[in-house]
C-alpha cells in the first residue's frame, strides 16, 4: 500500500505550543538523553581505526538485557541462530551434562526476574525447543520511518539517512569537498537548521513546507528533542529506548560523532554534538509524522508501534538461546 501526505505543510507551530515541562521532568528528560546517547560505541575514521568493542555502552547490563535492547533497538541479535546450536548437539560438541551445567549455572547468575523464568525448564525443554529456528516477536522499537516503510511503497528510511549522510558529510568535511559548509563553525544542530532550512529536497520528496518548519524549530536541541518526542506521543517509560533506536538507525553517523566528542573530551573539551545530531532525526521524524495523511494512522503509530518500546520482558526463545 502506498501512503499519501497530507496535502498541508508540516507545522513548525506544534513545537512552539509543547508545554512547558517542570523542572524535574526536564531533568528527567535530560537524563534519558544521556543515557541514549551513552549507548553509542565511539568509530574511529579509516584513516586511524582501531578495534572497538560496539557494545561498550551496555557494559553495565548483563549480558542477556543487553541481548533484549539489542534485538529492540537495532533489530540484530548478539546471538548465534538456532541452527548453529543444533548443528553443535548434532556434532557432539554439546552434550546432556554441559546443558545441565549452562541450566544450573543461568539459574545461579541471571538477574532474579530471568532466573524466575527458568523455573520449569529442563534439559528436554531446552532440546525440544532447538528443533524450532522461528523466533517470537521482538517488540521491535520503530522510528515513524521504519513505521512507515512498512506500511509498503515508501522509502522514507532510506531518504532520511541519506539526507542527515549528506549534512554531516558537509559538515565534518576535511578537505575533500568543493564547496565548503558555510556554518561548520556552529554547533551541528544549528549548522544543519541553516543548511536544511534552504533545501528543497525533502520538499521534492512530499514533506511539504518542511523548510518553514525547520527554520521555526527551536535554536536549543534539547528543546527541539522534548517537542518532538511530544508530537510522537512517546511515553515517558520508553524515552531513552526510543530515542536509541533513533540513534541506531544513523548508526555510523552516530559512532563517528561519538568519537568526535570522545576525542575533544580528552583534552577537557565538552561537545554535545551527539544530541544535536539526535536533535536532528528526531526533526525528520515530526516533520514525517505530522505529514501522514489520515488520523487513523496516527492512531495506529500510537496504539501499536510507540508502546513497544514499554515492553522489556524477555522472550522464552531469546532464553533458550541464551542457555545454549
Amino acid at each position: 500500500m502506498a501512503l499519501s501526505l497530507n496535502q498541508s505543510p508540516v507545522l513548525a507551530a506544534d513545537f512552539a505550543a509543547a508545554p512547558n515541562e517542570t523542572p524535574q521532568a526536564q531533568a528527567g528528560l535530560a537524563a534519558q538523553i544521556e543515557a541514549a546517547c551513552a549507548r553509542v560505541p565511539p568509530l574511529w575514521p579509516l584513516k586511524n581505526f582501531v578495534a572497538v568493542n560496539p557494545f561498550v555502552g551496555l557494559s553495565d547490563r548483563h549480558f542477556l538485557d543487553a541481548s533484549l535492547l539489542v534485538r529492540r533497538v537495532t533489530h540484530g541479535d548478539m546471538m548465534m541462530p538456532r541452527s548453529y546450536y543444533r548443528q553443535q548437539w548434532q556434532d557432539g560438541r554439546i552434550g546432556e551434562s554441559d546443558l545441565q551445567n549452562a541450566l544450573e549455572q543461568a539459574r545461579q547468575t541471571l538477574p532474579a526476574a530471568h532466573a524466575e523464568a527458568l523455573q520449569n525448564f529442563s534439559v528436554e525443554t531446552l532440546k525440544a525447543a532447538l528443533q524450532n529456528d522461528e523466533k517470537t516477536a521482538s517488540d521491535a522499537i520503530l522510528t515513524v520511518a521504519d513505521w512507515l516503510d512498512a506500511q509498503g511503497g515508501a522509502q522514507w528510511r532510506a531518504f532520511i539517512v541519506d539526507e542527515i549522510s549528506k549534512w554531516c558529510s558537509a559538515f565534518y568535511d576535511e578537505g575533500q569537498a568543493s564547496w565548503r559548509m558555510p556554518w561548520r563553525g556552529e554547533p551541528l544542530f544549528s549548522a544543519w537548521k541553516q543548511a536544511a532550512r534552504r533545501d528543497a529536497n525533502p520538499e521534492m520528496m512530499g514533506l511539504r513546507g518542511f523548510r518553514s518548519f525547520v527554520a521555526a524549530l527551536p535554536e536549543d536541541a534539547s528543546a527541539t528533542i522534548e517537542a518532538a518526542l511530544q508530537i510522537l506521543q512517546v511515553p515517558a517509560p520508553s524515552t531513552a529506548d526510543f530515542l536509541h533506536r533513533q540513534l541506531m538507525s544513523i548508526s555510523g553517523w552516530s559512532g563517528y560523532v561519538q568519537y568526535q566528542a570522545r576525542e575533544k573530551g580528552l583534552y577537557g573539551k565538552h561537545d554535545d554534538s551527539l544530541q544535536g545530531l539526535l536533535a536532528i532525526r528526531l526533526a525528520y521524524e515530526a516533520a514525517l509524522f505530522q505529514n501522514v495523511n489520515t488520523p487513523e494512522m496516527a492512531a495506529s503509530w500510537a496504539q501499536n508501534v510507540a508502546p513497544n518500546a514499554e515492553k522489556s520482558a524477555v522472550a522464552p526463545e531469546l532464553l533458550t538461546t541464551h542457555i545454549w
